[in-house]
This record gives C-alpha cells, structure tokens and sequence, in this order.
C-alpha cells in the first residue's frame, strides 16, 4: 500500500476515533448529568425521609404524652378502686366478726350451762356414792341388830318356851 494511501486510511482511523470517543464523551457528560440528577433526587427523598421521621418523632412524643397521662389517670382510678375495695372488705371483716363474737358468746353461755349441769350432777353423784356407802354400812349395822335381836328372840323362846322372861 502506499504511503499516501496509508496516510489517508491512518486520518480515517483517527477521524472515526475521534469520532467515537466524542459519542462516548457526550454519553459519559449525558450518563454524569443522569447520575447528578438522580443523586438530586435521592437528596430529596433523604430530606423527605428526614421530614417524616421528624413527624413521627412528634408523634411518638405527643403518644407518650397521651400515654403518661392515661397511665396516671388509671393509676388514679385503680388507687381509688383498691382503697374502696379495701374500706368494703374493712367491713365485711367487721361485720364477720360481731357475728363470731355473738356466736362465741352464744357458745360460751351454753357451756357454761352444760358445766353447771355437769357439776352438779358430778356433785348429786358423789352425794349418791357417799349415800351408797353409808346406806351399805348402815343396811350391815340394820342386818347386824335384827340378826341378833332375832337371836334373842329365838333364845328366849328356848329358854322359857313361851317367849317370856
């Protein structure tokens, strides 16, 4: 090939070289103003993130205010629930206990009846016992005397035979 032939196919090259890389040039400056774009967008989707969770940060704080007073509010109703519950069982404990107190009176009034009535009859029956002994000695001494009065007589009839003397 020759040389002027060389040279014209070497500026053909370099031409569509050329070429080439000014499409890519413009491609690249197209591609980077695409990439600066989007990286404009995404900055605003970060600020808009941001505006939202600066919102939901309020509302988190404004719910646990919500929250703080609803918390002490039914802390205050159930306080006050407890110390009605409480005066209530303060009765019925009082009232349960008058009635064992009468209940118990009641009980004690009846035993002390019944140990009246066992003492006593304790009582009737050491005087029976005593009675019992003494009616013994006495029926021995009764048996004693009529046996020999008995004896007596059966002598004096022996004796003069008519049951004189």
């Amino acid at each position: 090939m020759s040389l002027y032939a060389q040279r014209r196919r070497s500026l053909t090259v370099d031409e569509e070289l050329k070429t080439y890389l000014r499409q890519m040039e413009e491609r690249n400056v197209a591609l980077i103003a695409g990439v600066g774009e989007r990286i404009a967008g995404v900055g605003e989707r970060i600020a808009g993130v941001e505006e939202r969770i600066a919102g939901v940060e309020e509302r988190i704080a404004s719910v646990e205010k919500r929250n703080t007073a609803l918390i002490a509010g039914v802390e205050e109703r159930t306080a006050a629930l407890i110390a009605a519950e409480v005066g209530s069982l303060h009765t019925d404990i009082q009232n349960v206990e008058k009635r064992l107190s009468t209940r118990f009176d009641s009980i004690d009034s009846r035993m002390k009846l019944q140990a009246g009535l066992i003492q006593a009859g304790a009582r009737a029956m050491a005087r029976f016992s005593e009675f019992a002994e003494n009616s013994e000695e006495r029926w021995v001494e009764l048996a004693a005397r009529v046996e020999t009065v008995e004896r007596e007589i059966a002598d004096g009839k022996h004796r003069n035979g008519n049951g004189k003397n």
